[in-house]
């Protein structure tokens, strides 16, 4: 043992003297001896290279492994607990910046707290204060006492773990509600914000955040991941292009007809509960719309009321009804139903969609929607790929089919304003589904997605 802890400190050293293109580095010492390598930027294949190179000089046997980890996924971790699974197994044995030992600190009392206090409900870190919120349902502390909690809560703050947090300069609080309107980070994946509202029975907590490298050492812009009906106010616009093809009264039956739009989404919170949505668009054949939403959301979903009108040469539609979502893990499930008139068709019009998110920045779509003269299916995806330059940026593309033989292929690229989230929390957070591009009668078309 005392060998490979020598080896953990050379290694420390060398790499420290490497100053080789990673954020962090650790060493298991279980099983196989690997030497795990994470960077952001740096080419894998020499930090591989130069990892096996510094290991023959030192003399160590081990395996080098070189993880790649993009801003966009170290921002997404939704605890401590997840950021450092992210860097691998075994000691840390580079750590510039200290951040994740922080962590690791962190993590680590908030185990030993679980274990002498198993009631524990949630444990919530605010790094402005550097205070660890201990979460205790109010059964809990009635039924032990306050003193007899604080006690537990001691026992676990005791012992060689206790010399380091205080180095941290860090405090605990032990509380049945955290405060009100701070910036809280998940410690680690046994706090679910499901279970915190449900056994708080509390309608805020304030804002929890991802977790990031930068936020532990106090220099980022926390994301928030709970929010009211609209997170913050937020401004987003999306580029269509594609084709069209059917009897659309300009184009003959079985031409092909390429086509674009230009679109934007304005959301803002109405107190806590209420958000309103404005929609705008414009494009080829003389199309523009524009489209609003009144709604209530929480952490279940989504109702509201929805209208638009739109016009595509000289058909204009009017629309209005009702609109609503229901969230369920990872699906969402969409619908909204209400009357059309204009130069359409009267009638009733409705929609129904199935969306799967595959990963938190990916989402596959399939749907349906039914008005007088026609009825129409679609499926589509959008994808965030969280670009370092760009992470604002998604893709999207849908292909729609309609009942009178007449369909639409578009992509395009959305660019979200003031949105730095995973896709699930911009659908669910920050906007809703445009009203807009709808098939129109004499205008066959299908389904433009966002």
């Amino acid at each position: 043992m005392s060998a490979d802890l020598t080896a953990v400190e050379r290694l420390t050293t060398a790499l420290a003297a490497a100053k080789l293109p990673i954020f962090a580095a650790r060493f298991d010492l279980n099983g196989s001896r690997i030497l795990t390598l994470c960077t952001m930027d740096g080419s894998a294949a020499a930090i591989r290279q130069s990892g096996r190179a510094l290991l023959k000089d030192l003399g160590i046997e081990a395996q080098v492994v070189v993880l790649r980890r993009s801003a966009g996924s170290l921002r997404r971790a939704r605890s401590y607990e997840s950021l450092l699974r992210l860097t691998g197994r075994g000691e840390l044995v580079a750590d510039g910046t200290l951040a994740l030992r922080r962590a690791e600190l962190i993590v680590e009392l908030g185990r030993e707290i679980r274990h002498a206090l198993p009631d524990t409900a949630g444990l919530l870190f605010e790094p402005e204060r550097r205070s660890l919120f201990v979460v205790v349902p109010p059964q809990a502390i009635t039924a032990v006492g306050e003193a007899g909690v604080l006690e537990q809560v001691r026992a676990a703050w005791t012992g060689w773990f206790a010399d380091e947090a205080e180095a941290l300069n860090l405090s605990i609080r032990v509380t049945a509600t955290p405060p009100l309107g701070s910036a809280l980070a998940v410690v680690d994946n046994g706090t679910g914000r499901s279970l915190l509202r449900r056994i708080l029975s509390i309608r805020r907590l304030g804002k929890l955040v991802h977790v990031t490298l930068a936020m532990l050492t106090g220099t980022a812009t926390t994301v928030p991941v709970l929010a009211d009906a609209v997170v913050i106010p937020n401004f987003s616009t999306a580029v269509h292009g594609g084709v069209q093809k059917g009897d659309t009264g300009i184009v003959e039956i079985g031409k092909l007809k390429g086509l674009g739009r230009l679109s934007a989404k304005y959301a803002l919170p109405l107190g806590k509960d209420f958000g309103l949505q404005i929609d705008g668009a414009a494009g080829t054949d003389q199309y523009y719309g524009a489209g609003a939403h009144l709604f209530q959301r929480n952490s279940m979903g989504r109702i509201g009321a929805v209208g638009s009108l739109e016009t595509d040469s000289a058909t204009r539609m009017f629309r209005f009804g009702a609109e609503g979502e229901l969230y369920a893990n990872a699906v969402t499930l969409f619908g909204a139903a209400g009357l059309q008139a204009g130069d359409v068709t009267e009638g009733v019009w409705g929609k129904l969609d199935l969306s799967y998110y595959a990963t938190p920045d990916l989402s596959l779509t399939v749907g349906v929607e039914t008005q007088p003269d026609l009825n129409l299916v679609h499926a589509g995806f959008e994808w965030l790929p969280a670009l370092d330059t760009l992470p604002e940026l998604s893709v999207f593309g849908d292909v729609g089919i309609t009942s009178i033989e007449s369909y639409r292929v578009l992509f395009g690229v959305n660019f979200q304003i003031d949105a730095k989230a995973p896709l699930i929390d911009r659908d669910r957070k920050y906007n809703v589904k445009s009203a807009l591009f709808s098939p129109i009668k004499h205008r066959p078309t299908g389904y433009a997605g966002r």
